[in-house]
């Protein structure tokens, strides 16, 4: 009996673990990334598309970095409902975008309001 026991709480324990371990592989490469990765990967982004000067990239690179952990912050801080941490991350990407914004020439302001709305759009059709 004791066996028997033991067997199902040893069976149940590695339900739980297996469970645990499902959920870390369902958070995207995006969430597992540091603040500084995430910075990174944004400022490519936008290098590649913008073809941004070093001094630029430098800029961009640290107006994201100060970004991405703004909104960490906002995202763990569980005083805020969920539509308030919407409404305040909405506010901080507008903030960012236009942070951006005062750092490029027209050309690239231009096309940096492209991709501004094809983000948009995407963002539309994952909602649908």
């Amino acid at each position: 009996m004791k066996s028997i026991i033991l067997t199902v709480c040893i069976l149940a324990s590695a339900q739980i673990l297996s469970a645990q371990e499902k959920g870390k592989e369902k958070m995207s490469p995006e969430q597992k990334m540091s603040p500084e990765q995430k910075s990174e990967n944004l400022t490519n982004h936008l290098d590649s598309k913008l073809f941004l000067s070093d001094e630029q990239e430098k800029t961009v690179y640290n107006i994201q970095l100060n970004s991405v952990k703004k909104a960490e912050k906002i995202r763990k801080n569980s005083a805020l409902t969920k539509e308030e941490k919407k409404t305040t991350l909405n506010s901080l990407q507008k903030s960012t975008q236009d942070e951006i914004k005062l750092i490029l020439d027209e050309k690239q302001k231009m096309k940096f309001d492209e991709l501004q709305v094809k983000r948009e759009e995407k963002k539309k059709e994952k909602v649908k």
